[in-house]
């Protein structure tokens, strides 16, 4: 049997707007023709349904003004419905409006008699307990100073301690955790903790999500005085914070807005003023303070986004892995809308926003040199954006110090996201140093730099992108490769022959991986035309056995296999020809 329940339970307050102080206020008000409305009617809440059983622990969450404390309120007593039913089964303890009872004229050890009466204790059961009050209350020798005269936080304190005196069977809660120094709360949520143990039934109101987390099983979220949610706390919670960053992300841009707006409006100022004049002056000041105040506020917002991200993520996972349930479906549907939102948010947003005009003029070395471990990763990707529209301004030695820098970045980079943008920002920069070296030697380097950059983009990426990447870099390599001498021809050929083999032998798909030995035999066809050496031909012949060989045994396609014993005994002939 349910030991609360309420049934449309609504409340309705009147909200006062204006207040006649004077007899003359009074005197016009009420002679005037035309009133003004001086109060309004708010609801509260509006048709609460709710069961709590006995031995349940439930968290109420929501932002402020939703209805919480006004919930609470209706259950404990305090105050009555406006309409609704509600049904309270045995002994309740509120912590609502800690303090109230006690007389600030009265040392506390008065108020703790006169409280324990208050609650229906009689004097001999409040001698029982009066020690083990004051010693949770931590008051010590101040236990006979007057109430009025302690600190919020030792107020507080013994108005929690007294209120433990009788033994209930509902827990009402609000807020009460938030006074006291850390040691006191935990004792408190300990002792919170021990009430759930022995099966009481608790009502728990708080704006520390770890707490509602720790003690609560079932977490109900109250916006505007309804219940939007219900259910498992882990769930009700990530939904909910999902809610208030929603929120704060609106409330911020509309602060980014706002400033915009008045950067508009004070530029017009601006254009009707004489240049040079001390308003003028004035006016360029506020402009320069709003577009920093901008720049902070979007680079808050691109880190408070990528962040909010990455923790969407983390919970689908989660939540994927678990067993399926309607609830958990829905939950899982709601939490990748507000994914989605946010992604798309974030595709909106300009990187060189966050700089500003002065750092966008300032080239790689000077934009770079503000990477710092601390900064956010967003931040720091944004730097290599900005940085990489100037990469053509740059000359031989400038390319070659930033990428040492990028280069070392790497080295210490753990984030995968940061690690490719990385990779992506030293191949254009390879690909520019190669446009200005004429030596061959540094060509021939910068391929096989660009070969093992390509390498560790490839490690981060899906396997579509992987595909993509990898044919990229072969044909780039292929073409690069034309006009060099033949020692790093072959050098080059040979890794490329190295990775075209390394993913033949990973391959499943059997097309795929015919279509890999194919270009293999193309790469060693045309080493073998531009070979002078008889040994070097004999080498690569036998390179080409042996990846027509492993095929012929791996294929389990009769089309594929004839096709490829035809290749292979025409190239057997070719071979005797020659010899």
């Amino acid at each position: 049997m349910a030991e609360i329940e309420l049934h449309g339970v609504s409340k309705f307050f009147t909200v006062s707007h204006e207040k006649s102080d004077t007899l003359m206020e009074q005197v016009i008000s009420s002679l005037s023709f035309n009133k003004r409305q001086s109060a309004e009617i708010f609801q509260a809440l509006k048709g609460i349904t709710l069961k709590v059983d006995k031995g349940e622990c439930v968290g109420i969450i929501g932002r402020n003004g939703s209805g919480k404390s006004t919930l609470l309120k209706i259950i404990a007593g305090i105050i009555m419905p406006s309409s609704g039913s509600v049904m309270v089964r045995g002994r309740i303890l509120p912590f609502i409006e800690l303090g109230a009872g006690f007389n600030p004229e009265l040392t506390g050890k008065e108020n703790i008699f006169l409280y324990g009466t208050l609650l229906g204790l009689s004097k001999e059961e409040i001698m029982e307990k009066y020690e083990q009050t004051v010693e949770f209350a931590e008051l010590g020798n101040f236990i006979d100073t007057k109430f009025k005269n302690y600190s919020s936080g030792m107020q507080a304190r013994l108005s929690f301690s007294t209120a433990l005196m009788i033994d209930p069977d509902i827990i009402l809660i609000d807020e009460v955790l938030s006074v006291g120094d850390s040691s006191f709360q935990q004792r408190c949520i300990n002792r919170i903790i021990n009430f759930k143990h022995e099966k009481k039934t608790i009502l728990f109101v708080s704006h520390n999500l770890d707490q509602v987390r720790q003690i609560c099983n079932r977490v109900i979220l109250l916006d505007k005085g309804e219940i939007i949610m219900q259910g498992k706390a882990e769930d009700v919670i990530e939904f909910y914070k999902c809610k208030i960053f929603e929120e704060d992300l609106l409330n911020l841009q509309q602060i980014i807005k706002n400033n915009e707006d008045k950067i508009k409006i004070l530029r017009q100022k601006k254009s009707s003023l004489r240049k040079g004049s001390e308003k003028a002056k004035s006016i360029k000041r506020k402009i320069s303070e709003l577009r920093q105040s901008n720049l902070l506020y979007y680079k808050d917002l691109i880190t408070k986004i990528d962040s909010q991200i990455a923790d969407y993520d983390a919970f689908i996972e989660k939540k994927l892995s678990e067993k399926r349930s309607p609830e958990k479906i829905r939950l899982i549907s709601q939490i990748k809308r507000f994914r989605d939102v946010l992604a798309k948010e974030r595709e909106m947003l300009s990187y060189s926003k966050i700089f500003s005009k002065k750092e966008r003029k300032r080239g790689w070395r000077e934009i770079l040199a503000g990477i710092r471990p601390d900064e956010p990763i967003s931040i720091r990707i944004a730097r290599l954006k900005t940085a990489e529209r100037k990469i053509h301004s740059l000359g031989k030695k400038e390319l070659k110090k930033v990428k040492d820098v990028l280069n070392d970045e790497l080295k210490k980079a753990s984030d995968l996201d940061y690690r490719l943008r990385l990779t992506r920002a030293i191949k254009k920069i390879i690909i520019g140093e190669m446009k200005k070296m004429k030596s061959e030697n540094e060509k021939y380097e910068l391929v096989m730099e660009l070969i093992s950059v390509t390498k560790q983009e490839m490690d981060g990426v899906s396997p579509a992108e992987k595909e993509r990447l990898f044919h990229e870099l072969i044909s780039f390599a292929e073409s690069e490769v034309k006009n060099m001498e033949i020692t790093h021809k072959k050098s080059v050929l040979d890794t490329i022959k190295g990775m075209l083999n390394e993913k033949r032998r990973s391959e499943k798909e059997e097309n795929k991986r015919i279509k890999l030995a194919k270009e293999i035999i193309k790469i060693c066809n045309e080493e073998i035309e531009s070979a002078k050496d008889i040994e070097q031909k004999r080498k690569l012949l036998n390179e080409m056995r042996s990846v027509f060989r492993e095929e012929i045994e791996c294929c389990s396609n009769t089309e594929n296999k004839k096709r490829l014993v035809s290749e292979f005994k025409a190239l057997l002939i070719k071979e005797i020809k020659n010899e």
